[in-house]
């Protein structure tokens, strides 16, 4: 449920920041930054760990998502 709800969250952040001009869209991806370095530090630890990237990948922090 927890996933399910921060994957929503993120959807309506994603639609307020691609709506919006400004000082909105710099606040939201400074936002967003936090939740990056979280997911590039934990796919690092995975790998040194020899997680396979499947499951890396599967529990990545939505708000923290970028290609």
């Amino acid at each position: 449920m927890r996933s399910k709800l921060k994957r929503k969250l993120a959807d309506e952040i994603e639609y307020v920041q691609c709506n919006s001009t400004g000082f909105l869209v710099d606040f939201l991806d400074m936002i967003s930054i936090r939740y990056q370095l979280d997911n590039v530090v934990n796919i690092i630890e995975g790998l040194k760990n020899k997680v396979d990237i499947e499951l890396l990948m599967n529990n990545i922090d939505p708000l923290g998502y970028f290609p």
